[in-house]
C-alpha cells in the first residue's frame, strides 16, 4: 500500500469507534432501565457518553471526504458524517433536556425520555451497522494489515 493511500486511511480511521458504540449502547440501556424503574439515572455515565460522542462526532466533522476515491467506502463515511452523528447530536441534546426534567421529579416526561432513548438506540444501532460495513472494506483491511500507527481519540 502506497504511503499516500495510508495517509488517506489515517484520515478516516476513527480510533475507539467500536468501543464507543458499546459504551453508547450500554449507557442507553442502563439509563432506560433506571428511568423505567423510576430511579435516578447515572449522571456520570451520561456525561461520559456525551463526551465520547462529542469527540467522535468532531473527528467525523473534520474529515475531508473529497480527498477520497473509489477505494474508500465514501458512502458509509458520508452517512456517518452527514446523517448519523448529526442526528445523534440532536437526539442526545433532546434526551439531555428530558433527563434534566426527569431528575427534577417531573414524572410526566418519563414516557418522552423513554421514547427519546429508543430513538438514540436506533441511531447507535445504525452506527454499529455502518461501522461493520466499513470494517469489511478490502482497502481498510489492507490498511489495518500494515499495522499502522493509529490515531486514537483521547478519552477522559
Amino acid at each position: 500500500m502506497e504511503q499516500e493511500e495510508l495517509d488517506l486511511w489515517r484520515i478516516v480511521d476513527v480510533g475507539r469507534y467500536g468501543s464507543s458504540n458499546t459504551i453508547f449502547k450500554m449507557a442507553l440501556d442502563i439509563i432506560e432501565e433506571e428511568v423505567q424503574a423510576n430511579k435516578k439515572y447515572r449522571q456520570r455515565l451520561w456525561d461520559i457518553t456525551k463526551a465520547r460522542y462529542g469527540k467522535i462526532s468532531t473527528r467525523f466533522q473534520k474529515m475531508d471526504l473529497n480527498l477520497l476515491d473509489d477505494v474508500f467506502p465514501v458512502d458509509i463515511l458520508k452517512e456517518l458524517k452527514n446523517n448519523v452523528f448529526p442526528k445523534m447530536g440532536e437526539k442526545y441534546d433532546e434526551l439531555d433536556s428530558l433527563l434534566t426534567q426527569y431528575i427534577s421529579c417531573s414524572s410526566t416526561v418519563k414516557k418522552s425520555a423513554l421514547q427519546k432513548i429508543d430513538e438514540c438506540q436506533g441511531l447507535v444501532k445504525r452506527m454499529e451497522v455502518l461501522g461493520n460495513e466499513f470494517a469489511q472494506n478490502a482497502g481498510y483491511r489492507r490498511y489495518r494489515e500494515t499495522d499502522p500507527n493509529r490515531i486514537y481519540l483521547e478519552l477522559d
